[in-house]
């Protein structure tokens, strides 16, 4: 089961990479009424990859019961 979540971080990662060359240097993160307040670099979005795997870990154990 823990090789399962390895192999969906990996796939997530190698999307998010491939994103990378089509996006802007820097996304914007934050929308006020004045338009974009803030604004990061789109390497950032490495930092998510982890995230998919991690919630479905968590929601798979917390109903495993």
């Amino acid at each position: 089961m823990k090789k399962k979540w390895i192999v969906i971080t990996v796939i997530t990662l190698v999307i998010l990479a491939a994103l990378t060359f089509v996006l802007p240097q820097e996304i914007p993160i934050h929308f006020g009424v004045s338009g974009a307040g803030r604004a990061v670099n789109k390497y950032v979005i490495l930092l998510f990859a982890p995230v998919p795997a991690f919630l479905g870990w968590a929601i798979t154990k917390k109903y495993k019961n």
